[in-house]
């Protein structure tokens, strides 16, 4: 055991709450840009149809074809972001398995723990991530015998 391994489940959990948080960007961006996309549709179907047979110049571009445009350049930019979200959303299921197996390997470890007290320190501080400080004070010992404690029992394994 070491304090590494014992930081993993730390680790990967904070990553994973990172990448929730871009999942959950991602998805506002994707909303947005679907409804954007589909007011551009309601948009063009209002648009008065004027046509006098005369030859347009190239230079100028009709509501029709800007609003084309914007479709198109909305249509490739929510393709990307649904890309983006399939990947996010594929790495976060390997991470959360990731995180699981870390979790059970500290739990293993606390369980092989000499007494209560210890496996309560190690469970306070590997796995819900409190600070030395409020684990002290919950055992009414100093941050730095807590932290004695933990220390040698991972310096011996």
């Amino acid at each position: 055991m070491t304090l590494r391994d014992l930081s993993q489940w730390y680790l990967i959990s904070r990553y994973i709450e990172k990448l929730d948080l871009r999942m959950e960007d991602l998805q506002r961006r994707i909303v947005a840009a679907e409804t954007m996309l589909q007011q551009i549709r309601e948009d063009i179907g209002s648009i008065p149809m004027c046509y006098s047979g005369m030859p347009r110049g190239s230079c100028r571009k009709g509501p029709v074809e800007r609003y084309a445009l914007s479709m198109a350049s909305l249509a490739v930019d929510l393709a990307r972001m649904c890309e983006e979200r399939d990947r996010l959303a594929a790495e976060i299921t390997v991470r959360r398995s990731d995180a699981a197996d870390a979790l059970a390997r500290i739990e293993a470890i606390i369980d092989g723990l000499p007494n209560d007290e210890t496996r309560e320190i190690f469970r306070l501080r590997f796995v819900d991530c409190l600070s030395w400080k409020k684990i002290s004070e919950k055992f009414g010992i100093t941050e730095a015998a807590c932290k004695k404690r933990i220390y040698r029992l991972i310096d011996r394994n």
